[in-house]
């Protein structure tokens, strides 16, 4: 099962022996994960377009958390702050557990993290969420907008999706794919994804493909522009 790190390994780490494109025969995307831009309630903005003009009248005095460095919540804020022409801080943790707890303590300003993780603190009001960051609302929080109403263009998810070893046959590529396809149509599986915050997928090989070669270009040129490393 591949992951968002089969585009942005080979732009984090300055030596891997592996090629993502080169080593991988893709088979379907299957899911795919938003993050929600959340902050505070002590933190004055209501929007995203509020959370921006806040960020831009101290530059570099708002801080926000991720999993680690080149993790996607590190690499989806470091996006958003591209995009929107700001300046804040990245806090890197040991896992995405202890920084959402430091935002919900109010160490801590706004995050970009994958669902389900803060839609318990957002419905109990102890974070208030902004926007999500694919291009429509989602079911779990058909409240939010998106990002892209005040970033036109952004767009960032979490996603997995099968693959199997380069040089693996036509015929078993073609078959894996039927099938995938075939189970995530099945309305039980679907009802259980889709209650965790997933939506599910059932692409084509060479549409999974192509997915991963415009993810890698996207993540290349954020990384680059950051300096994100883990090496």
């Amino acid at each position: 099962m591949g992951t968002f790190f089969l585009a942005t390994n080979t732009s984090l780490y300055s030596k891997i022996s592996w090629d993502p494109q080169r080593d991988f025969a893709p088979i379907s995307m299957v899911t795919a994960s938003p993050l929600i831009l959340c902050v505070h309630p002590s933190l004055p903005a209501r929007s995203t377009k509020e959370l921006i003009a806040l960020a831009k009248k101290e530059p570099g005095a708002l801080n926000f958390p991720s999993a680690g460095n080149g993790t996607s919540m590190h690499l989806g804020s470091e996006l958003f702050n591209m995009m929107a022409g700001i300046k804040t801080v990245h806090v890197p943790y040991k896992g995405s557990g202890p920084g959402v707890l430091d935002l919900v303590a109010g160490r801590l300003h706004f995050m970009l993290n994958p669902m389900p993780e803060p839609v318990p603190f957002i419905k109990a009001g102890r974070l208030r969420g902004l926007a999500t960051s694919t291009p429509k609302p989602i079911s779990a929080l058909p409240e939010l907008p998106p990002v892209a109403d005040a970033i036109p263009g952004y767009e960032m998810v979490t996603w997995q999706g099968l693959v199997a070893p380069a040089g693996t046959p036509k015929e078993i590529i073609d078959r894996l794919n039927a099938e995938l396809v075939k189970s995530l149509k099945d309305p039980e599986f679907a009802a259980r994804m889709r209650g965790m915050g997933l939506e599910l997928y059932g692409t084509t090989p060479a549409q999974f493909a192509q997915f991963i070669r415009d993810e890698n270009a996207k993540w290349a040129k954020v990384i680059k522009a950051t300096g994100a490393r883990v090496d």
